[in-house]
């Protein structure tokens, strides 16, 4: 996927709570997106990449 847009609504992310909320989001869904690295495993839970060393 080259590109994408994403819009939220701005009651969505009016709050601290919402802004959290689809930060989370966004970053377990970016996550899965980046490669693969060399010698690693990656675990993805919404908004959280763990990385363990093999």
């Amino acid at each position: 996927l080259p590109c994408a847009m994403i819009e939220i609504r701005n009651d969505e992310i009016a709050g601290e709570t919402g802004q959290r909320k689809w930060a989370d989001l966004l970053t377990g869904i970016f996550s899965d997106l980046e490669p693969e690295e060399a010698g690693h495993t990656r675990s993805h839970s919404v908004g959280k990449s763990v990385q363990s060393a093999s």
